[in-house]
């Protein structure tokens, strides 16, 4: 006895014609090597309600809130506000050291190029 889903059966019959396209032209078909990028259910149930959620646009935000596109913008929202007069500075104590050689928190070598890649992309915004 041999248990399949609708779902395998549909993959075998694609793989299978896959197979066959692969050996008359030596090329997969589109179709599948897009399917492929999906590795699993939760992955394509992910992709299926991120195509049905709404992303902001000028045309899906209500119109009393069209006067405050700024804080929809995706280009404003990657910058720094813009200086203003009192921008506040700490002024320290005297006799402070400039810096503390010290790791507080102890990470591994991808983890600190994460975070040495944001501190330059921030660098860059100002």
């Amino acid at each position: 006895m041999e248990l399949q889903s609708t779902k395998f059966r549909y993959l075998k019959r694609l793989f299978e014609r896959a197979e066959g396209a692969l050996k008359q032209t030596g090329r997969l078909p589109r179709k599948l090597v897009a399917f492929l990028r999906r590795t699993n259910l939760a992955q394509e149930w992910n992709r299926l309600e991120e195509m049905k959620r709404t992303h902001m646009t000028m045309e899906t935000i209500p119109k009393q809130f069209r006067r405050h596109w700024r804080v929809f913008s995706e280009k404003l929202s990657k910058q720094f506000p813009p200086n203003r007069n009192p921008n506040m500075t700490i002024k320290f104590l005297p006799n402070v050291p400039t810096s503390i050689k010290c790791k507080p928190y102890l990470c591994s070598k991808a983890e600190g190029e994460v975070e040495e890649n944001w501190l330059k992309e921030e660098k860059v915004l100002g």
